[in-house]
């Protein structure tokens, strides 16, 4: 309120003018709330200067929260009742002499406790400094930098001791009472600096909660102000759709019937029909003007429409007569001499003629290819080529759809190198999007993202907007986020003339997906780019010369039968019961001794102990050591179930003396839950005489290029999701792989 005194009369400390501005300030403040009142902002209660008046059994504390506005509390009118603590319990503890008196106070005073926090923060010494008002004294705390921690209200005390106590209360409230993490440190203080303590605090939620209902005030106050704004805004005819207007009309007439109804009898005939003729001419001009109205703001919507359609087909066309003239000059650069001749190289260039009559002839395309064939990297090429060279690039936009993150990144920078270009860089043409990484520009024409990525373009309110061709890659897999965005284009090509899909991947059912698309043409990429050599187990335990240990987990089990038998004895006529194990055999049922007759006895007595289900470490350890020692350069690529097998061989290779060289050996891990940091370690270059061995799971089949791996170690176990009929849940279970994974 504004009833505060700035004079004070022989250091007393007793304030003039106690309230009567502050009373008249909150009744107007309770006034504009009560007037704007929401169920959200609580009304102030306005209460009279009688009715302030608390009884002595009521806590100070809680009257002066109640009041709006109240002057800020003294040292002599502390809060009383709070936490348990009254004046009166004061005096009775401090022995009647004083409520600030700790003269038996037997615990640690502000002062030590401020000392201590700072000795024990390794802190320099804060000062507490007095200045005199007037008999009386009020003290304040210096803190390194020459800060202050002064009180919060003008508290002064008759002993100086006092005041240095209530000086470090107020350092201990600054340190601990305000902001974040608050600390109850007031329960340790004496009584009466508990109070102090406890006081200032009620002052402070008092000012806030006042400053809340000013701001809820003023909310409100501006808010009516908008709607009376909205409300008294007249509204344009052509705001108005025809059928409220037609509405507006039909009760205009209405009311003029009724008014001539009413004037019939004042008027004779010649003046109704004339009055009435009057009516009919206004309204029929105010129809006119609203449908003149109407029509103008619909041809300049029209007009804006076709001017920004004429704009972005001149932008289309100056950037498609740029882009035209960059892929003449790269094609003749070196960069696209070699990308020609790498594209030569592969079976998939001589599927290019084809796919472009393909294209030019309907909506959708099947592409099969073996794995090698340069099918996810020279496809979207030749779509992006294809429209450079024709002048069409400005409304070109190619998306390209893989199902992991590794496999966009990795064919993207694959992609980009072949181009000459940075991916995601300035200028570039080609450019990944996947969950939480992007590197496009407005110069991306090719975009390879996760299949995710191409869904949520699906969910927009224009699906797939700019985009003129869309290629889904490995569509074999039959994933549900693959078959729905099939479903999801087959739905969306009949609205979009103008967009092309190829379907794409090295093992799949070219007929299922062509009719799928009502029967659309299947290209077919014949030929590998490099010959495999296939060499099976019994070959590798013959050339290795693997022996099981007797403690493998790769052995099978000799759970062995056990035996019971009763004995009578000759002696006494007692029975004895008698229990023994014989050895069963234990031999892998599927072996098959004449299969392998021409390989040595030890191949026979590995094969007959083998646990074909388990994966055994140490052979593979054995075959890559065996390679490093007798074959030629190249990369390793070990095919493992999932990531314990790979985080258990990566571990045993690591700390093994052989493998654990980085001067000879770099052991990398290739899971799906690895970053992209870590995936895209398994693409570099290692120095020379250093063979590079990589650990993954079927990730690794699929979409992406390992340039230097030469020898594979595939394992022939892989993680699949099944459903469990027993549990009613699905569960990831290590089975065999198919025969077509096997090829891929």
């Amino acid at each position: 309120g504004g009833g505060k005194s700035k004079k004070r009369s022989g250091g007393s400390g007793k304030k003039k003018g106690g309230g009567g501005g502050g009373g008249n300030a909150a009744a107007q403040r309770a006034a504009m709330l009560a007037k704007y009142q929401t169920t959200s902002v609580a009304k102030p209660v306005v209460e009279k200067a009688a009715e302030r008046e608390v009884s002595a059994d009521v806590p100070e504390a809680a009257a002066t929260a109640a009041s709006p506005g109240p002057p800020p509390p003294s040292a002599t009118d502390a809060a009383a009742g709070v936490d348990g603590v009254s004046c009166a319990d004061d005096d009775v503890a401090n022995g009647g002499t004083g409520r600030y008196d700790l003269s038996r106070w037997s615990g640690k005073t502000p002062k030590t406790m401020l000392l201590e926090w700072f000795q024990k923060m390794q802190a320099p010494r804060p000062k507490i400094e007095l200045e005199s008002v007037g008999r009386r004294y009020r003290a304040y705390v210096v803190v390194v930098g020459d800060t202050k921690l002064e009180l919060p209200g003008d508290e002064v005390f008759d002993k100086r001791e006092q005041a240095e106590q209530a000086a470090a209360t107020a350092a201990l409230y600054h340190l601990f009472g305000t902001g974040k993490e608050k600390q109850p440190l007031y329960r340790m203080l004496p009584p009466a600096y508990r109070t102090l303590w406890l006081g200032w605090v009620s002052n402070q939620q008092t000012a806030a909660a006042q400053l809340e209902a000013d701001s809820a005030a003023a909310a409100l106050i501006e808010r009516e102000r908008f709607v009376d704004r909205l409300v008294d805004r007249p509204i344009a005819p052509w705001e108005l759709s025809r059928s409220k207007r037609a509405k507006m009309r039909e009760a205009a007439d209405a009311a003029a019937a009724a008014e001539a109804a009413r004037d019939f009898g004042a008027l004779g005939d010649e003046e109704a029909a004339a009055a009435a003729a009057a009516r009919q001419r206004q309204r029929q001009a105010e129809e006119e003007e609203a449908a003149l109205l109407e029509s103008a703001a619909r041809e300049e919507e029209e007009a804006e429409a076709a001017e920004r359609q004429e704009r972005r087909e001149a932008r289309e066309v100056e950037t498609g007569s740029r882009l035209q003239a960059a892929h003449a000059r790269w094609v003749e650069a070196a960069a696209g001499c070699a990308s020609a001749a790498l594209r030569a190289s592969l079976p998939i260039s001589k599927l290019a003629e084809q796919l472009s009559t393909a294209m030019a002839s309907t909506q959708v395309a099947v592409l099969c290819g073996e794995t090698g064939s340069g099918k996810s990297t020279q496809v979207p090429q030749m779509l992006l080529e294809e429209a450079l060279a024709s002048g069409a690039g400005g409304t070109t936009s190619i998306l390209c759809t893989q199902p992991r993150r590794i496999a966009a990144t990795s064919l993207a920078r694959r992609v980009a190198s072949e181009r000459g270009e940075q991916v995601g860089g300035r200028g570039s043409l080609v450019g990944y999007q996947v969950r939480l990484e992007s590197k496009r520009t407005e110069s991306t024409r090719l975009l390879y993202c996760t299949t995710g990525i191409a869904l949520r373009m699906m969910l927009c309110e224009k699906p797939l907007e700019g985009i003129s061709h869309v290629v889904v890659d490995e569509v074999h897999e039959r994933d549900t986020q693959t078959d729905l965005l099939l479903l999801l284009l087959r739905e969306l090509l009949p609205l979009r003339p103008d967009l092309r899909v190829v379907c794409m991947s090295a093992t799949v059912q070219a007929e299922l997906f062509s009719s799928y698309f009502g029967g659309c043409p299947v290209l077919t990429a014949q030929g590998r780019s490099y010959p495999v050599t296939d060499t099976f187990l019994e070959d590798i335990l013959a050339t290795t010369g693997h022996v099981l240990p007797p403690d493998s987990p790769c052995r099978v089990s000799d759970h062995g039968t056990w035996n019971k038998a009763t004995f009578n004895l000759h002696r006494g006529g007692q029975a004895s019961t008698q229990e023994w194990k014989e050895a069963g055999a234990a031999t892998n049922p599927d072996y098959d001794e004449g299969r392998y007759a021409a390989y040595p006895p030890g191949v026979h007595a590995v094969l007959s102990q083998l646990n074909e289900s388990a994966i055994n470490h140490d052979l593979i350890m054995e075959l890559v050591d065996y390679i490093d020692l007798n074959l030629g350069d190249g990369a390793v690529l070990v095919f493992l179930p999932g990531f314990a097998d790979i985080s258990t061989l990566y571990n045993t290779m690591s700390s093994s003396r052989r493998f654990g060289d980085r001067a000879a050996f770099r052991v990398l891990p290739l899971h799906s839950s690895l970053s992209p940091a870590e995936q895209s370690a398994v693409f570099d270059v290692m120095p020379t005489g250093v063979r590079k061995v990589v650990l993954a799971t079927n990730i690794a089949e699929t979409s992406i290029t390992i340039d230097d791996a030469v020898f594979v170690i595939d394992s022939g176990r892989a993680k699949s999701a099944m459903f469990d009929e027993r549990k009613q849940m699905r569960r990831l279970v290590d089975v065999w792989i198919s025969q077509a994974e096997a090829r891929q």
